[in-house]
């Protein structure tokens, strides 16, 4: 074989030496580019990821700002007036140095259904609030009656409601009064503004006729719906039946009348309500929630 024979065959084996490093080196390059793209987007998927997190965090601090803010507008226009009576009813208590009653013409503090399903009472297992808590929250009572086992406190004619009736009944224990119920009429929530208005007239020219208050059409008594009996979930609410049938009610833990007198078969706080239903008459019965409210668990002979 000649010199010249030999070059082309040197320079193929030349060539042949030289494709595997190629080969690896591309592939090495490859797989380079396919790592830094990985990392690339992982990297954008973290920003994306971090981001929508951010994002979602803030949208939640404005939109709980704007709940809150709007929580706290609707809890104003609501509560205000009355957090600020409450606050000068409990000014006007501290200033007065002995006794519960007020020297002015009404009272300052204007009762809710659900002030006094929240309050505490006489039951099987401890006493209720005392005289002295009850004034020093809501302010001092516009009436007073000392009874041989007790006192009885009245709220009458407050400055937002002429015609508040409330009438709290403490019995005494040692040295202490302390709230065994509540007797209820014409609370301030539940009043027709022009009946309000009527009682600025002259007595000979008011419509007195409130018969209506007292009367329940057997439709309507048919219409409430009884709850359960032991949480009255699902019943109708008292303060719904109260807008339209105005009755007085009585508020208090759960008794039976005994022998020995009345006893608390439980720690449940009812509200009573006595109805004419057509030809009959019947007793109400609401049972106390926490929230204040008075759902319908039946009549008393149920």
């Amino acid at each position: 074989m000649t010199t010249e024979d030999k070059k082309p065959f040197k320079s193929q084996e030349g060539q042949t030496d030289q494709q595997p490093d190629q080969k690896e080196n591309n592939l090495v390059s490859q797989e380079e580019n396919h790592q830094e793209l990985q990392s690339e987007a992982k990297r954008g998927w973290i920003k994306l990821i971090t981001f929508s997190v951010l994002a979602a965090f803030v949208a939640g601090l404005i939109g709980g700002g704007v709940g809150y803010l709007w929580g706290q507008s609707f809890k104003s226009e609501t509560d205000t007036r009355r957090y600020k009576r409450i606050e000068r009813a409990k000014a006007e208590a501290k200033d007065t140095e002995t006794g519960f009653i007020t020297e002015k013409d009404r009272v300052i503090f204007t009762f809710s259904l659900k002030d006094l399903g929240l309050l505490k009472y006489n039951n099987k297992d401890s006493h209720g609030l005392t005289a002295d808590q009850i004034v020093n929250t809501y302010g001092l009572a516009s009436g007073v009656d000392y009874e041989k086992k007790g006192i009885k406190l009245s709220w009458d004619r407050s400055k937002s409601s002429k015609s508040q009736s409330v009438t709290m009944y403490f019995e005494k224990s040692g040295d202490n009064y302390y709230l065994k119920h509540v007797q209820a009429y014409a609370l301030g929530e539940f009043q027709d503004k022009q009946k309000l208005e009527d009682e600025d007239e002259d007595e000979d020219e008011k419509d007195t006729d409130n018969s209506k208050d007292y009367k329940l059409t057997n439709e309507e008594f048919k219409s409430l719906k009884k709850g359960d009996s032991k949480t009255g979930k699902g019943g109708t609410p008292l303060s719904e039946l109260l807008k339209k049938h105005g009755q007085s009610i009585q508020i208090e833990t759960e008794n039976d009348i005994t022998a020995n007198g009345e006893k608390y078969i439980s720690n449940r706080v009812i509200a009573k309500v006595f109805y004419e239903v057509d030809d009959d008459y019947k007793t109400l019965r609401f049972l106390a929630q926490p929230n204040g409210e008075f759902l319908y668990i039946g009549t008393e002979r149920d």
